[in-house]
């Protein structure tokens, strides 16, 4: 049988991101290579998180060396499809659209894959109006969640979308039986980005104090360019939680393999209150610990976790309302330019943007019973609809579909 022909041009790690991760899943995955002849080009100039955003000659040698290598796969050799992983907006899409359009002139197919979303902001500025109509044109666009197709409808025709959910690899081993704790453990696993919702969190943890409820929080991920080590403490302190407050607060870096493990096996709470998301694979791993979810009703999140449903009494976890914490937040976190002043504000506690994440997160602390039930139930759905194995028969009907247009 005549095998499909496909260049795959999309980052991979390092570093590790959800996208680089999803498409190291894709290259190692048998049933695509048993059906197509695949050949990567690396999109990934930084080599660590610490690398992106910032400028090395280094990175910029790579950015070129990548635009020549796929020039000159597509001038010596035969592609019956091109699958690109593009940043849809800013910078990232003026660096990766070229890519599309090198395809485009060889006269190939092409399948776009979006991890990330904003083409909403910029779909009335130049160069983007008119850069996303040549890109977009005549080009399938694999999205991770329906609800992420408004962000790019008014560029994306309905009839040129295909849908494939993320999906995880089983765990190796079992999950560990969580002990028996009298002070629940609430996990932040992600970067110390603003928008993953890190003074959210802080904010509904000083809402929770006032309640006197007893509970600990681990904070683990790496630090970012605005949020470091020292900025995440001192937010702690201005919010009144050090020790002796009676809450527990800790941050411990980031964290792989079976060091993140361990903080795994030790929550009983996982907490994302994010408020600038697509379809985010912790959420994923939080539902293969068993572990209740606390998150928001952003992007691709509500097709994860099913919001907590009072007349049935089921549900994984509890959703707050993305767009309060959206309205409370710098414009940093969602990749614009921010002053230190308006960084600094941000920083500062504010109730109404932590009051229903605290809210979500006390009903858990106080019902060990629900957290149980909720974690059962994410767990089911995640063998049921977010394997690896469901991502990977997905994503093999997306590339045909995409070929056989």
């Amino acid at each position: 049988m005549k095998k499909y022909r496909v260049l795959f041009v999309t980052p991979l790690p390092p570093p590790v991101h959800g996208s680089s991760i999803v498409s190291e899943f894709i290259k190692n995955s048998k049933l695509i290579k048993d059906e197509m002849d695949c050949q990567y080009v690396n999109l990934s100039t930084s080599r660590s998180v610490g690398e992106i955003g910032k400028f090395h000659i280094a990175k910029l040698f790579r950015f070129v060396m990548s635009y020549l290598v796929v020039l000159w796969k597509l001038l010596t050799q035969r592609y019956d499809l091109v699958y690109l992983a593009i940043t849809v907006g800013g910078v990232g899409f003026l660096k990766d659209c070229p890519f599309v359009l090198m395809a485009k002139l060889f006269c190939k197919k092409v399948v776009v894959h979006h991890h990330n979303k904003g083409m909403s902001k910029y779909v009335d500025k130049m160069p983007y109006k008119v850069l996303y109509r040549l890109v977009y044109n005549k080009v399938k666009v694999i999205l991770l969640s329906w609800n992420l197709f408004d962000d790019i409808s008014t560029i994306v025709n309905k009839d040129d979308i295909l849908i494939c959910p993320n999906g995880l690899p089983p765990i190796v081993g079992n999950v560990s039986k969580k002990e028996d704790k009298k002070v629940p453990n609430i996990l932040f696993l992600s970067n110390l980005i603003e928008s993953k919702g890190v003074f959210v969190l802080l904010d509904a943890c000083r809402i929770m104090m006032r309640e006197n409820l007893k509970f600990s929080v681990t904070f683990v991920g790496g630090e970012s360019k605005m949020i470091n080590r020292d900025v995440l403490e001192n937010a702690m302190k201005d919010r009144g939680l050090t020790s002796g407050c009676g809450v527990e607060m800790e941050y411990v870096g980031p964290k792989y393999g079976k060091d993140k493990e361990y903080y795994w096996n030790n929550a009983d709470i996982f907490v994302l209150p994010t408020c600038f998301e697509c379809f985010p694979l912790v959420v994923i791993e939080a539902m293969q610990h068993k572990l209740p979810i606390v998150s928001t009703d952003e992007g691709g999140i509500v097709d994860i976790v099913d919001n907590w449903n009072e007349e049935k009494l089921c549900g994984t976890g509890f959703l707050v309302h993305s767009q309060v914490l959206r309205e409370n937040c710098c414009n940093e976190s969602l990749g614009e330019l921010t002053s230190e002043k308006e960084f600094e504000k941000t920083c500062a506690f504010n109730e109404i943007r932590g009051k229903e994440t605290a809210e979500a997160l006390s009903r858990l602390v106080k019902d060990e019973q629900l957290r149980k039930k909720m974690g059962q139930a994410g767990y089911q759905k995640y063998l049921e609809q977010l394997t690896l194995d469901k991502f990977e028969y997905n994503m093999l009907c997306c590339l045909k579909s995409a070929l056989d247009d």
